[in-house]
Order: structure tokens, then sequence, then C-alpha cells
């Protein structure tokens, strides 16, 4: 008989898989369960306890690694930590010296509630302040899961092996591979709450120009004669109903106080201004109603809307035109009681930035590194007759796009953002010519929040 049957197939060989996936099988699905997920991890903010904020060392462990605390005599193959810094304890029991019967020696102890972005493990050290000028070391002496649902909290008791000294502290951070922070606001808002160092810089960094550019914005453009949003730099004053509602819709006095003195005027007689604009995808987040969207848009009257004193219409106002739309998507409303308005031989004119350093109009870096051939920042408003945005945006043109519009796409295809083109867009935006500061800066805020909350 042949060693080798030459009919018989030899098994596929197993590639193992890479990037630290496991395969495993689906989870069962039945017909008697509601299997939908939907995190409660937000809820999780408000669990007992006081608040105090410690450097934390979580272990990391492998199929074989026992949990134990630190050992400084121990090589660094052997124990690994992952530095979690600012990581929030709420504690639920403060220190206290406990005494030992036998030995009489004193230890002092406390416990604390963990948020569930994090599972303790005995063993696990943190550092922390212990309200006299020092900062102890905590080692963890036992970790208690408090429900059997996947988004839970864990209860924690501790004890204080040692006060900070350069050789233990020298051992915990040799031993740490990865850091990361602990952001609150994340957890808020059903968001991992541990980031990266990296990300966290580019979240303050964004934040900071956030409350910047929106102070700024109300300063710059909130008329007090007519209590609202007026397009800046025209011969007379135009007001914007799609810009001043989406703002309002958005912001709100925790972002600005000052947008407690904004009023939406009235124009509600005209169904036509409740057509579907950029502003209502931008809010939606949804590509699908870009084929619905207005494109082109004039300016009319406002002697062409309602004058009876009673409705407060926007003819009582002062303010003299209106930005209304030239390609709308009419309701059946809008065509039983249709009056056609005049579009005005009036046109918006282009104002110019009051910065006239070149170095300011070019952001932090100057001179240095510039093409003629890199991507403009942004388009002017009126570089067609489209409205806010260039034709290249509306029609989905791969070139000709300004890099403000190709940070919309990505906001709006849910692609990860170029941290790079908004930090660069959020540097410049101060010397923009004041018609861009008004329409493009609203746009920018809303790409900022959406990229910090997609970290």
């Amino acid at each position: 008989m042949p060693i080798v049957d030459p009919t018989q197939t030899s098994p596929v060989p197993q590639v193992p898989a890479t990037g630290g996936v496991v395969a495993t099988q689906p989870k069962y699905k039945g017909v008697t369960v509601d299997t939908e997920y939907v995190s409660s991890s937000a809820l999780m903010t408000h669990i007992e306890g006081s608040s105090w904020t410690v450097n934390y060392y979580s272990q990391v462990l492998g199929a074989d690694s026992a949990l134990a605390g630190q050992n400084v005599n121990r090589n660094t193959i052997y124990q690994q930590y992952k530095l979690i810094q600012g990581l929030e304890l709420k504690v639920t029991s403060p220190l206290t010296s406990v005494q030992d019967q036998e030995t009489k020696a004193f230890s002092i102890v406390g416990t604390a509630n963990l948020y569930p972005c994090i599972i303790p493990n005995e063993g696990d050290m943190f550092l922390a302040d212990i309200g006299d000028g020092r900062e102890g070391i905590f080692r963890i002496t036992l970790s208690e899961r408090k429900a059997i649902f996947k988004d839970t909290s864990h209860t924690i008791e501790y004890i204080l092996i040692d006060y900070s000294t350069p050789e233990r502290i020298g051992d915990l951070n040799m031993k740490v591979i990865d850091t990361l922070v602990f952001v609150r606001d994340f957890l808020k808002h059903g968001q991992n709450p541990l980031l990266q160092v990296e990300d966290v810089k580019i979240i303050n960094e964004l934040q900071g120009y956030y409350g910047e550019l929106i102070a700024r914005y109300f300063k710059s453009f909130l008329s007090n004669e007519y209590k609202t949003l007026i397009i800046p730099g025209q011969e007379i004053p135009i007001y914007d109903h799609f810009l001043v509602k989406t703002v309002m819709s958005i912001f709100t006095t925790y972002d600005c106080p000052e947008i407690q003195n904004v009023r939406i005027l009235n124009i509600d007689d005209d169904d036509i201004m409740k057509s579907t604009t950029i502003w209502d995808m931008l809010k939606a987040k949804d590509r699908k109603m870009h084929k619905f969207c207005i494109r082109q848009a004039g300016l009319v009257s406002t002697k062409d809307f309602i004058r009876d004193p009673m409705m407060e219409g926007i003819y009582h106002t002062g303010v003299k035109y209106v930005v209304y739309p030239l390609d709308p998507m009419l309701s059946v409303d809008y065509g039983m009681k249709h009056k056609e308005k005049a579009i005005a031989i009036q046109t918006l004119i282009d104002t110019p930035s009051q910065v006239t350093n070149l170095n300011d109009l070019l952001g932090g870096n100057g001179l240095s590194g510039l093409t003629l051939n890199e991507v403009q920042p942004i388009n002017k408003v009126l570089i067609d007759d489209y409205y806010i945005f260039s034709q290249a945006f509306y029609d989905r043109e791969p070139t000709g796009l300004s890099m403000l519009e190709v940070c919309t796409n990505e906001y709006l295809d849910d692609k990860a953002p170029n941290m790079a083109n908004l930090l660069t867009l959020c540097s410049t935006a101060h010397a923009w010519n004041r018609l861009e500061n008004f329409y493009y800066i609203p746009i920018l805020l809303i790409l900022i929040k959406a990229s910090i909350h997609s970290l």
C-alpha cells in the first residue's frame, strides 16, 4: 500500500487572522428576543460617588498572565500596563485607616465605582492625590461587576501601598505600552471616552477654534437694529432666512449667549421659503437630499411679502431684500395660491477682508512651501450664481472644489475628516472676506462638531 494516496486532497492550510481580529461564531439571534443593542453608557455618567481624578495603570494580560500588583523587580516583558490619564473614579467610601488585629499594622483603604469604559482587575495600579500635598500609589484589591448587562459599572476596593517615589514611578512608566486620555464628555454622548493623546491635542485645538469662531461670528453679524443676522457689506439690509433658521436650530446659548438676541423673521406666507437647501442637508447629514436642494438663489423685495401688521411680517422689520430660491421644488399648496415674486436686479456684492497682512491671509505657515497648484481653502460665495457653494460641488465634480467643499463632502459621505484640512480652514478663517465669513463659518462649525464626535 503506498504511503501517499494521490486521490486524497490535502486540507486547506489555516491562515491566522491579522490585525488582532479573532474569528468567532456569530451571535445567536432568536425570534423571542429583540437583539438590537442600544448603548446606555451615557446614563452611567450619573453613577454614585464623588469625583476623584487619577492616572490609572491597567494591566495588559495575556491568556497565561496572572493578576498581580506592581513588582519593581519584575522584567517589563512580563508586566505591562496601559496608562489612562485623567480617569475619573466615583468614590463611595473615602480613604480610611484599617488596623490588622494580628499585626496591628495600619492600612489605608477605600472604595469607588468605575465607568463602563474600563474593566478593572485586581492588581491594577493608580496614582492619586491623597489630600495632604502628596501623591499615593494604590493597588486594586477587589473588582466587582455590578450587573449582567453589557453597559455596567464596576465597584473596586483599593489600598495605599506607598507614596510616589522616583523608583516606583519610573518602573510604572517604563512598563507602559500605550497611553490613553479619559474625556468624560465623550461618555455623555455615548462615545468611547478613552482617546489617544494625539487625538486629544486635536480636539483641544478644534474646541479652541470653535469657541473663538462662534463668538466672533455673532459679534460681527448680529444686528442690534434688526435683531437678526444680516448679510454684511451690502448697501441695503438683506436677510437670508435659510441660514438664520439653521443657525438657530444648531447652536444654543451654551455655545454663545448672544444667540438669544437673534430673531427668525416671519416669512411664513410664502411656501417657497420652505424649500430644501444645503443647510437642511448639512443638518440631517443626508447625502440623498442633494438632489432636492435648491441650487440657485436671487433677491426678492420684502414688499412682496404679507403687509398685515398683525402678522409681524418681514415687511415691517426694515429689511429690504430676502434671499429667494430660483429653482424651488414646488408644493401643492404653493401651486394653488402662487403669486409670482419679481426677482430683483439687486445682487450681493463682495466684501473685502479686514486683514491686509499676507502672512495672516495664508495662515500660520506664511509663505513657506506655497505652490500655485494647492487647493484653495475656500471659493468665493459669488464665484458663480449657485447658492453658497460652487457649481462643482452641486454637480459632484471631482475637480474645482475648495478645501471647505472637500471637507463638506467627507462629512456628508460619513468619511473620516481630514484634520489637517480642517485645522487649515480654522487658522485662516479670520482672513476670509466678510461675505465668506457670514456663510462659511456656520458650515465650518458644523464640521468641527462632527469631527470631534467622530474620534
